[in-house]
């Protein structure tokens, strides 16, 4: 509500939008449920689930796609690195195995 503190991730919530309109690298320390994780990914877009706002990026963690809450990004950082794929090919990919997930989900 009105005054309650803003998350960091919600806070930068431009510099994720240029890191991903410029196609860079970010990375970010997270909070998830108390445990901290530092990742490198290749953001390519921002979305709302169940009433929480993501950037879905590659994980070079991980090498997998992953949802990131913005509300629990604690620290972020855009590098200059640009990734190697283009952020079209990695969101029509991303679409592909979502719709494939929730197909074998039914």
């Amino acid at each position: 509500g009105p005054g309650d503190p803003i998350a960091a991730g919600d806070a930068q919530l431009p510099k994720i939008r240029q890191a991903i309109r410029t196609e860079r690298k970010i990375g970010l320390y997270r909070d998830n449920n108390g445990a901290d994780s530092k990742r490198i990914i290749w953001p390519f877009a921002l979305s709302f689930f169940e009433k929480v706002r993501v950037v879905v990026g590659w994980c070079e963690l991980r090498e997998d796609y992953r949802h990131f809450r913005t509300d629990r990004i604690v620290v972020l950082n855009m590098t200059e690195k640009r990734y190697p794929r283009r952020r079209q090919a990695m969101l029509k990919e991303w679409r592909e195995r979502e719709l494939t997930k929730d197909a074998s989900e039914k």
